[in-house]
């Protein structure tokens, strides 16, 4: 289930993401470059919530694969 969220929460980022790209294009063809800079940040901060979520889906997929090799070591001798 942890893994379920973490995904949820990565492909909305970046779904997040592509909006405030394009908010950012719209800006900068308005020359607003208050709400340019602010969008700078706001993508800055989305990217590294996109990384702190493939991390933490790295981590949960590996402690699954090794909790799926324990189990099958505990099923193999009987």
């Amino acid at each position: 289930m942890d893994i379920d969220i973490f995904k949820l929460l990565k492909s909305q980022t970046v779904e997040v993401f592509s909006m405030l790209l394009v908010m950012r294009d719209i800006a900068t063809a308005k020359g607003m470059q208050n709400d340019v800079d602010r969008l700078k940040d706001y993508l800055n901060e989305n990217t590294q919530i996109i990384s702190i979520a493939d991390k933490q889906l790295s981590e949960l997929e590996q402690s699954s694969h090794v909790y799926r090799l324990g189990l099958l070591d505990t099923i193999n001798p009987l």
